[in-house]
C-alpha cells in the first residue's frame, strides 16, 4: 500500500470525491508537519468530519466517564504495592504523579502518559482541524457518535487496561524510542507501519478499538458520499490493513486513490 496520509474516494468516476486525512492524536510539534496541506484541503469542502465530535456538549459527556464511580477500583486488579511501584516509576521517567489519577480509567491514564513524552504545541491535530473548520464557517461533526465511543470505552476490560498500564511501567525505558518511531512513521506517511505500531501500543481489545470502529466509519462515509462529498480525518492507524478503512471502502465498491 502506498505511503500516504492523504486519500480520496468516490462512488463513480465522474462524481466529486471526498478526502480522507490520517491524523495522530498527539500535540507534538512533529505532528504539524502536514498542517498547511490539510488546511488547503479543508478549504475545498463545506462539511468537515473529525473522528469524534469535539464540541463542548460531547466533551462534557465524555468527561462524565473519565473517572470510575467507585473509589480505588485498581485494587480489584492490582495490588497497592504494584500501584506504588508504578507511581514511583512514572514520577521518575515522566515527571507525572499518577496518585491524583487513582480513580481515573486506565485508558485515560495511558493517554496522559503518552502525551507527556514529548513537548506540546497545545492542541492536537484533530482539535486544530475542528477549530480551523469551525472558524471558517464549515459544518463540523464527528464521524462516530459520542455515545458510541463511550460505549466502546465502557466495554473494554478493566483488567486488560490495568495490565497495559503495568506493562508500560515495566518497559518505560524503551517508550521514548517507540514514541519517536510513531512520530517518524507519521512524518514519512508510512500508514502500514503506523498500523503495526498502533496495535502494539494498544495492548487492549484491538477488534473493538480498530476493526469495529472502521466498519462504523466506512458505513457513514459511504452514505454521506451519495449527497455530500466531505473532508474526513481520523487516526492514521485506521487507514491500512485488511480491515482498514481504505480496504473496506474498496470492498463496498468505492474508488480509492492516494492524493
Amino acid at each position: 500500500m502506498k505511503k500516504s496520509l492523504f486519500w480520496e474516494f468516490r462512488l463513480s468516476p465522474d462524481e466529486r470525491p471526498s478526502v480522507i486525512v490520517g491524523t495522530i492524536h498527539l500535540s507534538s510539534p512533529e505532528v504539524m508537519t502536514h498542517w498547511d496541506r490539510i488546511k488547503g484541503l479543508i478549504d475545498k469542502y463545506d462539511k468537515v468530519f473529525t473522528e469524534s465530535s469535539l464540541d463542548t456538549v460531547s466533551q462534557e459527556y465524555i468527561n462524565k466517564y473519565v473517572f470510575f464511580q467507585e473509589s480505588d477500583m485498581f485494587l480489584k486488579y492490582i495490588t497497592i504495592n504494584r500501584w506504588e511501584r508504578m507511581r514511583k516509576t512514572f514520577i521518575k521517567y515522566f515527571d507525572v504523579d499518577i496518585e491524583r489519577m487513582r480513580d481515573m480509567r486506565p485508558l485515560f491514564i495511558l493517554s496522559f502518559l503518552y502525551q507527556s513524552l514529548e513537548p506540546s504545541v497545545g492542541s492536537s491535530m484533530d482539535q486544530r482541524i475542528w477549530k480551523y473548520a469551525a472558524d471558517c464557517g464549515k459544518s463540523v461533526d464527528g464521524i462516530e457518535k459520542t455515545e458510541e465511543q463511550v460505549a466502546i470505552m465502557l466495554s473494554l476490560s478493566n483488567r486488560l487496561q490495568y495490565r497495559q498500564l503495568v506493562r508500560m511501567s515495566r518497559k518505560v525505558r524503551g517508550l521514548r524510542g517507540k514514541f519517536k518511531n510513531i512520530l517518524n512513521a507519521y512524518q514519512e506517511q508510512d500508514i502500514l507501519k503506523l498500523l503495526k505500531l498502533s496495535k502494539n501500543s494498544l495492548g487492549l481489545d484491538k477488534v473493538a478499538l480498530l476493526q469495529d470502529r472502521n466498519e462504523i466509519m466506512v458505513a457513514r462515509m459511504m452514505t454521506n458520499q451519495k449527497t455530500n462529498p466531505s473532508f474526513y480525518c481520523f487516526g492514521a492507524g485506521h487507514l491500512a490493513g485488511m480491515n482498514g478503512v481504505l480496504t473496506l471502502l474498496k470492498k463496498k465498491g468505492a474508488i480509492v486513490s492516494a492524493l
